[in-house]
């Protein structure tokens, strides 16, 4: 019981699983028709394939049958309301806290949480990387990345209103858009090369992509760099130091 209790909450409480809450409502229900046990002496387990009348009787037995229900309807029923319940409220608190996710970090200081707000997820990174690439209309994202169109949408249109891409109308009749970086998605694409020679060198076995110029072909290794000192940061002891920032250059 423990572990299917277990995966339930796991499924409801992981934020990248797009459709948690009916799946876990489901199977809640179905948990609470395993639950249901007939009144013998055995108290013989429903299995949640088998049809269950809401008297907690088998629906292919009936009550007066050898070995049928005796008294244990009222409990049975409590305990699908019970079930009910817990997955109506799994299906309300998730959604609440889905939209208040993100509202959580609102006002944080910590640069970092404020960064990962705006494109903090693999999908917008990688249509962030093929914007930059030239593929900017929805089609050509959708066929590069094999995304589905629902989650594209999702993700172009929070990173628009994060101020990270813009639209801009490329065919007035039929209207068809285009995404651009703006000034802010062009300052992330060296984020994204540092992520990629990560990857390179944690997890490069095999053909793999790579950086390289292209006026001279020559491979590139993106590092980071103190602005102000020229000193890569790895080689230097780092820490995080509240500061009241207006104007960062």
């Amino acid at each position: 019981m423990l572990p299917y209790v277990g995966f339930l909450f796991r499924c409801y409480s992981t934020p990248d699983f797009d459709v948690p809450a009916g799946f876990c409502a489901q199977l809640i229900r179905q948990f609470g028709q395993a639950l249901l046990v007939s009144g013998d002496e055995d108290q013989v387990i429903a299995s949640p394939s088998e049809a269950v009348s809401v008297d907690g009787t088998d629906a292919g037995r009936g009550a007066s049958d050898e070995g049928g229900s005796k008294g244990g309807g009222s409990h049975n029923v409590k305990l699908l309301a019970i079930m009910d319940s817990v997955a109506c409220v799994l299906i309300v608190s998730y959604y609440h806290n889905a939209m208040n996710r993100r509202s959580n970090f609102v006002g944080t200081s910590c640069a970092l949480t404020r960064g990962l707000m705006k494109v903090g997820d693999t999908w917008s990174m990688l249509v962030l990387r093929d914007v930059a690439l030239g593929l900017t209309k929805f089609d050509q994202l959708r066929a590069s990345l094999g995304i589905a169109p629902n989650i594209l949408s999702r993700r172009l249109r929070s990173l628009t209103e994060a101020g990270v891409l813009e639209r801009r109308k490329y065919s007035e009749r039929p209207t068809r858009e285009e995404y651009l970086l703006t000034q802010a998605g062009s300052d992330f694409l060296p984020v994204l090369y540092v992520i990629a020679e990560w990857g390179l060198h944690h997890n490069g076995e095999g053909r793999v992509t790579r950086l390289s110029d292209t006026e001279t072909g020559a491979f590139v290794r993106p590092i980071v760099i103190d602005k102000v000192t020229g000193l890569d940061l790895l080689d230097r002891p780092i820490r995080l130091t509240l500061d009241d920032i207006k104007d960062h250059a």
